[in-house]
């Protein structure tokens, strides 16, 4: 290659960097490559930022909710506790008396007005607690009492003190059993009754036929 031509190639060469080198557009390239990369920066320590936050507002969130949760339940705790004592209270302050309304019934049944949920766990503590302690003759007069409450508002609760008080070691507490089943009439209670023993004594295993014999007919 001539000596002069290769110069002359060097020297546009040289020229056409510088002219990039100056050139306004370079400048503004490397501006604009640096605002993007640091905008993306920005982006990723926003977004971030945001995912933390988030994260941070969601565990606060359940922390909230559990510790609402936590409230109800210790304030249903607490009412129930309160309810129970008091049915206790009023049972064993006066006897059940066939055809008369008892100050135990009217509590219930306003509680079950004032708030099911309440009702039916205050029931049921009433009678497993009667039941533990072989509160017999309270046990019985709550038997009768529960008798005089509807069925429908009493649920599984009847059907779960019918088959405790059909296997309770006391005659008059299976007879009371046997009473709530009758005046409840609802055709399942006779499927229990059919599951459990004779009594061995012949009026009470009598009146235990005659009661399965009436819910049979309710179907």
């Amino acid at each position: 290659m001539d000596k002069n031509y290769g110069n002359i190639i060097l020297s546009e060469a040289s020229s056409e960097v510088n002219t990039i080198i100056n050139d306004n557009n370079f400048d503004r390239f490397l501006v604009n490559s640096s605002v993007s990369d640091n905008s993306k920066k920005l982006s990723s320590y926003v977004a971030n930022d945001i995912r933390i936050n988030s994260n941070k507002t969601a565990v606060q969130a359940g922390s909230f909710f559990l510790k609402k949760i936590d409230d109800s339940n210790n304030s249903f705790e607490s009412i129930v506790i309160k309810k129970q004592k008091m049915t206790i209270s009023l049972l064993f302050s006066e006897d059940y008396v066939e055809g008369e309304i008892t100050k135990t019934q009217l509590y219930l049944e306003g509680l079950y007005k004032e708030n099911p949920f309440v009702f039916r766990e205050v029931f049921q503590r009433v009678w497993l607690d009667l039941f533990r302690n072989k509160n017999t003759y309270e046990l019985r007069n709550f038997i009768c009492v529960a008798s005089c409450l509807e069925y429908e508002i009493l649920g599984d609760k009847a059907d779960a003190i019918i088959l405790a008080a059909s296997v309770y070691d006391d005659k008059y507490v299976n007879e009371a059993a046997l009473r709530a089943a009758e005046g409840w009439g609802n055709p399942q209670l006779a499927l229990y009754l059919n599951g459990i023993r004779d009594f061995g004594i012949s009026w009470l295993d009598n009146y235990k036929k005659s009661v399965i014999d009436y819910l049979g007919r309710m179907q």
